[in-house]
């Protein structure tokens, strides 16, 4: 028994002809996705980003080994690490949306009546409910700015990047120089307050001391008046 091997041969002018039958619905529908594409693209919202690098030193001169005398470890991974949580902290936001008064800004306010905001089932069927209070606002304008901030540490550097997007590249360069000021503020007002801890430390140390050393002069002077 012959067996017979089938050779598919591709007809390509057959292909050609439906290709030419269906070529006007081709271009028209091409055309369609372009210009929807091109709508899309110009009814999007620009997004700018500022970047502010932050140099972070692991090791300060300092006058008093504060660190020693409460007990605080200095390995200088676990300091950077740390720094690099507070600068993402929701704290450090709030500064900022505080400094810049960003309640004002429509694009992080939520609430603001320029924000755009999207239709709601609820908002339709229930109504708008009742105006938010002013902790409310700020609450949540903190935790939208907070999610356009990103921190980035620089490989086997002590320098972080910090990077805040925004619709106005002005106020996105603004905004970032003023998240690195305000972590500067922050260590500021905590090394001023942690010095301030070991002054009353150590003052209370020399008043004790004082104490014990008039005790001692009083009973030497008894020892020597007996």
């Amino acid at each position: 028994m012959n067996k017979s091997s089938a050779v598919e041969v591709i007809d390509l002018a057959h292909y050609w002809h439906v290709v030419r039958r269906q070529l006007k619905k081709i271009v028209a529908l091409s055309i369609v996705a372009t210009i929807i594409a091109i709508l899309v693209v110009l009814s999007l919202t620009p997004k700018y980003s500022a970047t502010t690098a932050l140099l972070i030193e692991s090791e300060e001169a300092r006058i008093l080994s504060i660190e020693e005398v409460y007990g605080m470890p200095g390995n200088s991974r676990e300091y950077l690490l740390t720094q690099f949580e507070i600068l993402k902290s929701r704290a450090l936001a709030e500064r900022v949306v505080r400094e810049l008064n960003l309640v004002s800004v429509p694009e992080f306010n939520p609430y603001h009546k320029n924000h755009g905001k999207k239709f709601s089932i609820k908002a339709f069927l229930l109504g708008e409910g009742e105006p938010p209070t002013d902790a409310k606002i700020l609450s949540k304008t903190v935790d939208t700015f907070w999610k356009f901030i990103s921190i980035a540490p620089v490989r086997k550097t002590q320098l972080v990047k910090i990077s805040v997007e925004s619709q106005s590249p002005e106020l996105a360069a603004k905004a970032s120089n003023a998240v690195a000021n305000a972590y500067i503020q922050m260590q500021l007002e905590a090394k001023v307050g942690l010095t301030q801890q070991a002054v009353d430390w150590l003052s209370e140390r020399m008043g004790g001391l004082k104490n014990r050393l008039n005790e001692s002069e009083n009973k030497l002077q008894g020892f020597r008046d007996k």
